[in-house]
């Protein structure tokens, strides 16, 4: 979803962290992340690239939450199928 970049920061055990506000009490997190592409405070698109994923071991290891206001919410529904 179109949203607006709040925080941009560095969490120990998660690295680079971004947290997207989409408006309506939702909020997303993506961490392990690196070559950030995105600043605080920017609007963004859905499908628009903000960062690329963190490689381990050559396998990208994105963690991603979607909330609503303090509750974690399951992402699988959220997610598109490819």
């Amino acid at each position: 979803m179109d949203g607006i970049i709040s925080l941009i920061s560095y969490i120990p055990g998660h690295g680079n962290i971004i947290i997207i506000d989409h408006g309506d009490n939702y909020s997303t997190v993506y961490a392990k992340i690196e070559k950030i592409s995105v600043n605080e405070e920017q609007y963004v698109s859905s499908g628009e690239e903000i960062a690329t994923v963190t490689e381990i071991n050559n396998k990208g290891q994105l963690h991603f939450e979607i909330w609503k206001g303090e509750q974690k919410i399951n992402p699988e529904s959220w997610l598109i199928k490819k």
